[in-house]
């Protein structure tokens, strides 16, 4: 996009086949009178699902000890921000969680 005769308004520049992880950028503008100024951004690209397991209680179990039943699961990814158990789709608390 170097030197695209932009003018006063909006550019658009959309990136294609960009890696995931941080990303920085700058423009700088110049006018006809060699004034110039730069902005500076940087963003994250992250394509990545979390992966999720649950360990236990295993698929299909009977669980007939109490009415307490404890579930168990581990997520991996580099950026997890939450986790949330649903259960008859009612979101649940998670307790002890440590990501």
């Amino acid at each position: 996009m170097a030197n695209d005769a932009a003018t006063s308004g909006i550019a658009n520049y959309t990136f294609t086949n960009i890696s995931d992880g941080s990303h920085a950028i700058s423009v700088n503008c110049t006018d006809d009178y060699e004034n110039n100024a730069t902005s500076n951004t940087t963003f994250t690209v992250d394509t990545v699902y979390p992966i999720v397991r649950l360990l236990g209680p295993s698929n299909g179990s009977t669980w007939s000890s109490s009415s307490s039943p404890s579930f168990t699961f581990n997520v991996t990814d580099a950026n997890i921000a939450n986790c949330s158990v649903i259960v008859n789709n009612a979101v649940l608390p998670v307790q002890a969680l440590s990501l």
